[in-house]
């Protein structure tokens, strides 16, 4: 009994544990202001949830195949599309940041804002502002850094795994999981009020050419009616951008310019190098990480549309 009575006045009450926790939460929400990000781990990625409602359902729900097959088929993929799930949680369902100041004041204060923003947008698309709709300055039909004809781009390793930047405008525009870690050439002289026609340098091999000609390989969903002569062989395909969307990708660092470079610089080196040769690089271990989602992102587009396995071209 002597024991239990100083175990119990060691023990902390329940008031001091509630709020030992309260004071826990606080700092890490404290930390998280600081930073000012938010990920998927502070709201839930919902996949706890999602089991719950699977099993109440029971056997004889009409998913249950489906979700049996998470049973019977490779549990990496699985894994996979779940990293895949959290990272669209993040960049589509979180806020990019907190706000600095969470005190009344400053959240009324941002809240002004907000609304003075959307105001002066309902004025211009009245007509009743500088900008209204009559008067809308339409963009110049160069880029404000021209890209010509013969420019070589470089695309990101972390943009492309969910099919497309953030920056998509065009909801029409199809996944392109295969620009992801891509090189490219600029076929025209790109203006943002027509289409952009690219052309992938860094595809994979998809055939031979007959009459010991060298190898086909693949340089973008759009069909073309002959081939792209390189060394070694020829490149059949193109990437046709929507107007307007170089621009967007530009700037979003989804795609860049590789200064300076030439088709041959990059024909020059062996087609799995190509990437890293035009300066591409990983410069963090969360980058790295991100990019090895998009390599099997990248991997299952060129299965699953094109029938090609890249284990050993990679």
């Amino acid at each position: 009994a002597r024991e239990a009575a100083v175990a119990r006045a060691q023990a902390p009450s329940q008031a001091q544990t509630a709020a030992a926790a309260a004071a826990a939460e606080g700092g890490a929400a404290e930390a998280r202001t600081q930073v000012g990000r938010l990920w998927a781990s502070d709201i839930g990625d919902g996949f706890q949830e999602w089991e719950v409602l699977r099993a109440a359902l029971g056997p004889e729900a009409a998913f249950e195949a489906i979700a049996s097959r998470r049973v019977a088929a490779d549990p990496e993929e699985f894994e996979h599309a779940d990293a895949v799930c959290r990272y669209w949680v993040e960049r589509c369902l979180v806020p990019r940041s907190t706000t600095s100041d969470q005190t009344p004041g400053g959240l009324l204060a941002e809240r002004r804002l907000h609304l003075a923003r959307l105001q002066r947008l309902l004025q211009e698309r009245a007509g009743g502002g500088s900008g209204s709709r009559g008067e809308e300055k339409r963009p110049s039909a160069a880029l404000p850094r021209a890209v010509t004809k013969g420019a070589v781009l470089r695309a990101s390793a972390t943009h492309w795994l969910l099919g497309a930047p953030a920056v998509r405008k065009d909801r029409a525009l199809k996944p392109m999981q295969h620009l992801h870690k891509a090189v490219a050439l600029v076929l025209e002289d790109v203006r943002v009020d027509r289409p952009t026609p690219l052309v992938l340098l860094n595809g994979p091999r998809v055939g031979t050419l007959s009459g010991n000609f060298g190898e086909c390989f693949f340089g973008g969903s759009r069909p073309t009616e002959s081939l792209m002569l390189v060394p070694g062989g020829g490149i059949w395909g193109q990437v046709m951008l929507p107007a307007g969307q170089l621009e967007n990708f530009l700037a979003s660092g989804a795609l860049e310019v590789v200064a300076g470079a030439e088709l041959s610089d990059v024909m020059g080196v062996p087609v799995e190098e190509r990437w890293a040769a035009m300066g591409g690089k990983l410069e963090s271990l969360a980058e790295a990480a991100t990019a090895s989602l998009g390599d099997k992102q990248r991997r299952t587009w060129y299965s699953r549309f094109l029938g090609v396995e890249l284990d050993s071209w990679e």
